[in-house]
């Protein structure tokens, strides 16, 4: 079954493609052409990080997950951010 169609079991139910919630939230087809108007199919689905990091790196982008710097705090009174008694 490809990623895209539903099962007999869930063809009269509530699911909906990942392409189809897009298109109803954002009005947007994900599968179609920007070019040419034509239509995109799925041909696979990547969820081995492996892969992923060997097709990113072939295409010189970066494959490691940088840390993201830590929350800061909350805006200190006495820089006179609006807070009353600083």
């Amino acid at each position: 079954m490809s990623p895209g169609s539903k099962c007999n079991a869930c063809a009269s139910g509530p699911w909906h493609s990942f392409a189809e919630l897009v298109n109803r939230v954002f009005r947007l087809d994900v599968l179609k052409c920007a070019r040419g108007g034509s239509q995109r199919r799925w041909i696979a689905a990547i969820t081995s990080g492996e892969g992923i990091a060997k097709i990113l790196e072939h295409l010189d982008l970066p494959s490691v997950v940088i840390d993201p710097a830590p929350a800061r705090g909350p805006p200190q009174p006495e820089f006179g951010f609006g807070f009353e008694g600083g």
